[in-house]
This record gives C-alpha cells, structure tokens and sequence, in this order.
C-alpha cells in the first residue's frame, strides 16, 4: 500500500525575521529585577540561532568539543530517543549517540554571538570539561522536549508566532545567505 501523498506535500519553511531574532535574543537574556535570569537557558537557544546546529548535535555537545580559541566546536553527535524493546509499555531512553543525522563530523565556526551565549552557558551551568553544555541541575542530559518547551515559552513571552526549534537553523541559513555565503556552504 502506498503511503498517502499528504506525507511528501512540501512543508512552509518558517524563519525569524531581522524584527523576530532581535526580540528572541532580548527575551533570552531577561533578567528579573534581582539579576537572575527569567531564562536559565536561554543562551543555549542563541548559541542554536547563531550555529545553526540541529537540537539533538547541540544538547549532545560537551565543553571539549569546543575551541574558543579557534572559535570552532567539533560536531560529531546527537541525542536520540531509542525505544525500550525490552519493556513492552513503549518507553524510551535518551541516548548520546555518537553520530550525526547524516552520519558525518564537521566543524562549525563560531560568530561573536555564539561565543557570547556559550560563555554565558558556561556562568549560568557551570564548567566541566567532559560536562555538556546544556544540562539539568542532577548534570544529566536535558531532554529535546522539555528543551522545546523552554523555547515556546520564550515565544511567547517574546511575541513571536509559535514555531518549532528547527526555524532557528532555517534562521541561521537565511542569515548566511543574506551575508553573500554561497547555498552550497
């Protein structure tokens, strides 16, 4: 039986304007009237605009896989949910697997203002050299939904019309292109 057509129909593909990054950024650096942040995290979700790495190669990057001097950070996996076969009530594991969507390392170089959110990462998660850069206070791996939903609530605190994780890598693309980068890069 094949597939029903409605699967393959093209997707819009959703990224923030000059007007809509400006508000993120602002929003994920709010900080409440005693000077902590609203958002713990929300440099992580800069550090994602401006690398235009996918959810899973960031929340799986450690602080060794990054050289500020160099300004790189050496992308070579990501997180996935693996289904539980041995239980049979359909749980799932969250796994650091190491490998890339298509299966490649590659080196990102990295903007002023990614290196502004991961040394931001670095006061508000702490340091640890084999750590990840995004982690919960037990110094496990946070989870790519509870991440999304840090992000919606950034939005709409924001003002921005809700979109998935994935429009700040279409974002960083467009910012790219705009900059005279060749599509192919």
């Amino acid at each position: 039986v094949l597939p029903k057509r409605s699967l393959f129909e093209n997707k819009k593909i959703r990224f923030l304007s000059d007007e809509e990054r400006t508000k993120l950024v602002s929003t994920c650096y709010m900080k409440f009237e005693n000077g902590r942040r609203v958002y713990k995290f929300g440099a992580f979700y800069v550090f994602l605009l401006y690398t235009g790495l996918r959810l899973g190669e960031a929340l799986a990057l450690k602080w060794s896989d990054i050289d500020l001097e160099k300004r790189t950070v050496s992308v070579s996996r990501t997180i996935v949910y693996i289904k539980d076969r041995s239980k049979n009530d359909g749980s799932k594991t969250l796994v650091d697997q190491a490998s890339t969507k298509n299966g490649l390392s590659r080196i990102v170089y990295l903007s002023d203002m990614a290196i502004v959110a991961l040394e931001d990462l670095k006061k508000q998660m702490g340091y640890s050299p084999d750590g990840y850069i995004m982690q919960t206070k037990n110094k496990t791996l946070l989870y790519p939904a509870d991440a999304y939903k840090i992000f919606q609530c950034i939005l709409k605190r924001a003002g921005i019309e809700q979109c998935g994780i994935h429009a700040l890598r279409h974002s960083f693309v467009s910012l790219m292109i705009n900059n005279g980068v060749p599509i192919t890069v």
